[in-house]
């Protein structure tokens, strides 16, 4: 768009009828005719054609959407005027993002604007250079992260910061935008972070584990600060980390349902307990691996009776099987496939029955709760001649 020196015309402006859709651009004096129109009621928006528009979108007749529109009334052959417009210019954020150590500017970081409310208004992802906007006038906060919010989370670098130089929302400095006009140089050199490194594998098959939730816990303040999960060779990388001291949690939470018990760095039950790791700004903290269990039943045959013992769902066998591992209960998660069921295989003599007795308070089956490793004798015994 485009701005007259003695008044605010606009000048190729777009204009879009709907729903019947057809499209314009004012030309000069901010005059446009929409032609082919068929007989009928129609919404009329008017919005800048390229992203870098000043103007804000309306409708017809200054409204914020098309579904507080006026209709605007079409008939084959004839004219309907006046349907005019005075667009609301904005401002816009423009920077640069930069590498701290190397000045190089920086591709793919995420700038987010956020008014003071806290509610996001823009995001725009950078190519070294940055343009937000229309804003609306106003103080406005800016954060650069290296990540864009994406369904699945990929490997942070660079350290997020804000608006100007700082950690936090708290200590950001405002930028002010000013309607038509650009707020020029909110640029920021980011710090490529340190970073956590390994493998997560099956403690049982040595197998690595795909999807396991890894999650990096702040030693000195106990803040979680990052998530992230293993690929399908069990290796994750949690980086963009600041020099300090970190705990690692793996967690099988990434499934909807969990088979792996949760542990902390390195082979840890809980936080209080974890092994710390140093971290420093640009160095690589590697080989930080974990092998995750799941309970295993055991299941002991006594007793001079004969017969086998087997579970629902497989697994045991016993004999031969006697020991499996079952999914984990974890938080009270459970399902079927979480809490066997036990039961005996019945064997008839020739001139006796065996029975079984389960050392648990179920008969004739035994059902258990896989939220620890699990023991189960089945003592078998000779029941009378018939």
């Amino acid at each position: 768009s485009m701005r007259s020196s003695r008044s605010p015309v606009l000048y190729f402006q777009c204009l879009v009828g709907s729903s019947n859709r057809a499209a314009s651009h004012a030309g000069p004096g901010g005059i446009y005719t929409l032609g082919g129109l068929r007989t009928g009621n129609f919404i009329v928006s008017f919005h800048g054609c390229v992203p870098e528009s000043a103007y804000f979108q309306e409708f017809y007749d200054d409204k914020p959407d098309e579904f507080s529109a006026d209709l605007v009334p079409v008939t084959v052959g004839e004219d309907t005027p006046g349907i005019d417009a005075a667009l609301t210019p904005g401002g816009f954020i423009t920077g640069t993002v930069t590498d701290e150590a190397t000045a190089e500017r920086l591709f793919g970081i995420c700038v987010y604007v956020f008014d003071p409310q806290n509610n996001q208004v823009d995001v725009e992802i950078t190519s070294g250079d940055y343009f937000v906007g229309p804003l609306r006038a106003g103080e406005y906060y800016v954060e650069f992260r290296d990540t864009c919010g994406d369904e699945e989370p990929r490997v942070s670098y660079y350290i997020s910061e804000w608006y100007d130089d700082t950690p936090t929302r708290a200590t950001a400095t405002a930028v002010t935008v000013t309607p038509g006009q650009q707020t020029t140089g909110i640029d920021a050199a980011l710090t490529f972070g340190g970073s956590i490194s390994g493998v997560v594998t099956d403690e049982a098959t040595g197998e690595p584990l795909t999807v396991i939730c890894v999650t990096v816990f702040d030693i000195a303040t106990g803040e979680r600060v990052q998530d992230t999960f293993t690929g399908l060779d069990g290796s994750y990388t949690a980086g963009a980390l600041r020099t300090g001291n970190y705990a690692l949690r793996f967690a099988d939470f990434c499934d909807d349902a969990p088979n792996y018990f949760l542990e902390f760095y390195d082979d840890k039950p809980d936080l209080s307990s974890a092994d710390d790791l140093a971290v420093n700004v640009g160095e690589r903290t590697a080989g930080i691996d974990a092998a995750l269990a799941r309970p295993q039943l055991t299941v002991t045959n006594r007793g001079k009776g004969s017969g086998t013992v087997s579970s629902v769902p497989e697994g045991i066998e016993c004999p031969p099987t006697c020991r499996a591992h079952f999914d984990a209960v974890l938080d009270g998660l459970a399902n079927s496939d979480m809490t066997p069921v036990v039961t005996p295989t019945l064997v008839r003599g020739l001139d006796y029955y065996t029975r079984t007795v389960f050392g648990c308070a179920d008969e004739p089956m035994c059902i258990v709760t896989m939220d620890q490793d699990v023991m189960v004798t089945a003592t078998f015994k000779k029941r009378s001649k018939r």
